[in-house]
């Protein structure tokens, strides 16, 4: 759903059966502005450690190359803390 030529929202549900454990379901969301910085959210359910995820990206061009920096979150059950991850890209 586009809410003008500078801003989209993206809702999604994904729902698997496993051959060997109960259904899963993913669910998330990503608002992006400008074509350059994008907030997302999601869920894990029905899982033994993952559950809430959170992440922001950029984008910028400069001299011709495509810059891209994502951050994301994700909390684990149990003892096995909270995962943080970056990640970097470049397009010519």
């Amino acid at each position: 759903m586009a809410f003008s030529d500078e801003s989209r929202l993206v809702v999604a549900l994904d729902l698997f059966q496993p051959n060997d454990y109960a259904q899963q379901a993913h669910v998330g969301t990503e608002y992006e502005f400008a074509g350059a910085v994008a907030f997302r959210a999601g869920y894990k359910i029905n899982y033994d450690a993952d559950g809430f995820t959170a992440g922001l990206g950029v984008k910028q061009t400069f001299s011709g190359i495509r810059l891209i920096v994502d951050y994301s979150y994700g909390s684990l059950n149990y003892s096995l803390g909270n995962v943080q991850r970056i990640s970097i890209g470049a397009g010519f």
